[in-house]
């Protein structure tokens, strides 16, 4: 009975030196940041990442490795959070790939939708009738004005969504018919209103080992909600769609969307909506 007190008093010692490092670690990981921003070198390093957490993994008795690796790849991961943090609110150049593109009104222009789907356009829609979805999204891409209305199952259709080539259209509002089914309004604009709060964004998960469970991680430190997430196969690929809350012009969604886009291979913010 005795000897329970003693552990539980080493292990608070334990705990105390292990908050003291941490709070050393991501002090150090701001001034990091700083000399970083100056020099304008990458906060992500792969290879040097890889070699620290080797390092530790390497001198942990063999039961305790995979305990280790999987320790430090998250001080890793939260003290380069601190960093991409340190960017957004110090660098007032600072924009990320969809920036550009955000606005705060819906786009002027023509509505296009598949004559198939007029009878499901929200009567506050004025619709343009096309021969196929395919010709509803080009269109929408040739012009900067332009909406397309289309039916959910193609948003996470990915040989176009995560493709970089020409124009990204924004998922920028969705419509549940008396069908039943999900349609979706996108745009080469990126719609910020206020009352917008679920946020889309997709990624390879066969890109790099863990590219999954770092995406959620990353959310998590940020304290952004996950709502839901779906995968799509195509062509021997597995790519993941994840629904966060959060907002597009805030510190936190800024510093997580910069941190995902430059540490996950294959990553595109896919739009902006009502939850």
């Amino acid at each position: 009975m005795r000897v329970y007190p003693l552990m539980r008093q080493i292990i608070d010692q334990c705990d105390d030196a292990l908050r003291d490092s941490f709070l050393r670690r991501m002090e150090i990981a701001e001034r990091v940041a700083e000399a970083k921003m100056e020099s304008g070198e990458d906060i992500f390093d792969p290879p040097v990442a890889k070699e620290i957490v080797k390092r530790i993994s390497d001198s942990l008795p063999p039961q305790l490795s995979s305990q280790g690796t999987a320790l430090w790849t998250s001080l890793l991961r939260m003290s380069r959070g601190r960093q991409y943090r340190y960017f957004v609110r110090h660098d007032p150049q600072l924009r990320l790939a969809h920036e550009p593109d955000i606005t705060a009104e819906a786009p002027s222009g023509p509505v296009y939708c598949p004559a198939s789907l007029t009878a499901s356009v929200p009567r506050d829609v004025c619709a343009r009738e096309c021969d196929s979805v395919q010709e509803a999204l080009d269109r929408a891409r040739g012009d900067d004005a332009a909406s397309a209305f289309v039916p959910a199952s193609v948003v996470y259709d990915t040989h176009w969504l995560l493709s970089s080539d020409g124009p990204d259209l924004y998922i920028n509002n969705a419509f549940t018919a008396e069908n039943n089914r999900m349609y979706l309004l996108l745009s080469r604009r990126l719609v910020d209103r206020p009352e917008k709060n679920l946020i889309s964004i997709g990624h390879s998960i066969y890109e790099h080992s863990g590219a999954l469970a770092q995406a959620l991680s990353v959310l998590a430190d940020y304290n952004l909600s996950v709502e839901s997430m779906w995968m799509k196969r195509e062509q021997g690929k597995a790519f993941i769609f994840v629904d966060f809350t959060g907002n597009i012009t805030r510190e936190e969604t800024r510093s997580a969307l910069f941190q995902l886009s430059h540490e996950q291979k294959v990553f595109k913010l896919l739009g902006y909506r009502t939850k």
